[in-house]
Order: structure tokens, then sequence, then C-alpha cells
């Protein structure tokens, strides 16, 4: 999700460009989600020293339902809004400090939306992904499924279920 910034960098503070997300493939580097693909809206503003990148974002991750440990897609909604500043200046080619908080366009003007975007799916993440609500999770005996098996336990514990009184 690269983006040559160099023309906005140029126009004066409020200039903006609007781009549309289909599918388009953010990283697969990361195997616990598998490959991600993002669909939404991004803007690219021109802010005085940068440009602010606001957006909408939709995509699914692979993840683990958290009571049964069955795989499931998370499908998730992402909020962008983030500053980028340029690595060089424009006019005259030398380095410019980019601050701490903001992420940093490189020396060729292309901004790199990746990192924000796996910094907001991370925050998107629920807590417990569930695969769905009614989800009975693992049998606390046997550790069945509650959700396919009919719970009746594994047999090999029958003898120490008889001496339960």
């Amino acid at each position: 999700m690269l983006y040559n910034v160099a023309q906005l960098l140029k126009e004066p503070a409020g200039a903006f460009r609007d781009y549309r997300l289909e599918d388009d493939v953010v990283f697969t580097d990361a195997p616990e989600w598998g490959p991600v693909r993002v669909r939404g809206t991004v803007r690219l503003l021109r802010t005085g020293p940068g440009i602010l990148v606001t957006g909408a974002l939709h995509t699914a991750i692979a993840e683990e339902c958290s009571r049964c440990l069955q795989p499931l897609r998370e499908a998730l909604g992402c909020e962008l809004e983030d500053e980028y500043f340029p690595m060089l200046d424009l006019t005259s080619g030398q380095p410019v400090e980019v601050p701490p908080d903001g992420f940093p366009i490189d020396a060729h003007h292309l901004l790199d939306l990746t990192e924000a975007v796996r910094q907001a799916i991370v925050v998107s993440q629920p807590i417990q992904p569930l695969c769905s609500a009614e989800c009975r999770g693992l049998c606390p005996e046997c550790g069945a499924n509650r959700n396919e098996a009919s719970g009746a336990g594994d047999p090999r514990w029958a003898a120490l279920r008889a001496l339960q009184p």
C-alpha cells in the first residue's frame, strides 16, 4: 500500500487525495492472520508539516475461538488517523527529522500504509473472539467440543468418574 505523495507535498495545506481500496493485499507476513485483504477508503490530506491519513477499512483475519479453539475468520472494521512526515525536504533534499509520534514518508516520497493498517487491525481485534455467540466451548472434564460432541466424555476416564459420589 504505497502512495507517491511528491505532488501532494508540493500543494498547499488542505489539498487532499481520496483512494478506494478493493481487496488490496496489505501484507502476507503475519501467518497467524493469513493474507490480509483490505477494503475501504482512505484520504490523504496535506497538513503544514506532512500528510494526515484518515480512513475506514474492513478486513477479515484468521482467529481461533476463545471457547472451543476452532479456527474462524473474524470480520473487522478499522479506523485510520495517522500523520506522516517527509524524511527529506522536497525542495532542498535535506534530511528532516520525523516526530516520534508520526510515520515517515521515505526519501522517494512514498507513503507506506502497511504499518498503520497493521496497528489498526491489532487494536480492532476482539479480546475473546467467538465462532458464535452461542458457542458452548470445551468440556472441562474430557476436553470435547460441546458444539459437536454429545457430552458422553472420554471413555478412558470412566473408571475415575465411577469413584465420584
